[in-house]
């Protein structure tokens, strides 16, 4: 019986499909799905996907979802879910800001909620940035979540991290990632997340490693990183990729971080800095 499947499929964005993946035996399912867009398809008005992705898949462990026009999911019965990279959306980002609909972007937490039982979790930076646009539901929990790997875009915010630190009350390794490919225009936000934090996660007490990558040494990183030393008490390890370091930053950096006070006596905090001049 199928156990390994790959699927890829090049979509016409306006038509209308249904995959409908449902296998007994399957243990691994890999969605390759791109969209073909005219060029004047802002001019003449794209449609959004109306196309539906289902999937059955009792024994399922591992699924990786890649598409850059996000259809509807229906993901039923993925109990034995171990890991997922969810990559969705990234012809839509543009189009969801310049028309502000949030419709489009409400279809992720139908995937979202698909996936509960999943133990390692990656969300990239295309699906951050359509969660960004989503309105502000209430994220699923996931009970079983140990290892979470986001990233985000230069020009988003980490404006729903603490609504997903709140959905993984056993988290042990978590991965920041910023991606500074993808700068739009120059234009930058700060995360100002930690405001937001009205009541410390559950995670913090189970929290042992977090990897920060791509980072610049801002303000609003020191803020992030400060924030997780003092609060997170099982931390025992923390690494600090930084991108692109100054000098300047790269000193004023070193000077901050001995000033941090850490919740836990045990964390070891290894720096890797790609320094220009």
């Amino acid at each position: 019986m199928l156990e390994d499947l790959h699927l890829r499929a090049n979509v016409v964005d306006e038509s209308e499909m249904i995959f409908d993946v449902s296998s007994p035996a399957l243990k691994k399912l890999k969605f390759h799905l791109i969209t073909f867009l005219e060029c004047e398809h802002f001019d003449r008005g794209m449609k959004l996907s109306k196309n539906k992705i289902v999937v059955n898949a009792p024994v399922l462990e591992h699924l990786t979802v890649r598409d850059d026009y996000l259809p509807c999911y229906s993901l039923n019965n993925l109990s034995s879910l171990v890991r997922a990279y969810i990559n969705v959306g990234y012809c839509c980002i543009e189009l969801l800001e310049l028309l502000g609909t949030k419709e489009h972007a409400n279809k992720l937490f139908m995937l979202l909620e698909g996936i509960t039982s999943v133990k390692f979790l990656s969300l990239a930076a295309a699906t951050m940035g359509v969660l960004e646009f989503a309105d502000d539901y209430k994220l699923p929990l996931y009970p079983n979540l140990t290892n979470l790997e986001l990233a985000v875009h230069n020009n988003y915010s980490w404006r729903r991290l603490p609504d997903l630190l709140d959905c993984v009350p056993k988290l042990k390794t978590l991965t920041l990632l910023k991606d500074p490919s993808c700068d739009k225009n120059g234009v930058k936000y700060d995360f100002d997340w930690i405001e937001l934090l009205r009541e410390m996660p559950s995670c913090f007490s189970f929290l042992e490693e977090i990897r920060f990558a791509g980072f610049k040494g801002d303000d609003d990183e020191f803020k992030l990183l400060k924030y997780f030393l003092e609060n997170t008490e099982a931390l025992n390890m923390v690494r600090i990729d930084f991108c692109n370091l100054t000098r300047a930053k790269e000193r004023k950096f070193f000077k901050s971080i001995r000033k941090f006070r850490t919740a836990s006596k045990l964390c070891e905090i290894d720096l890797f800095c790609d320094t220009k001049e």
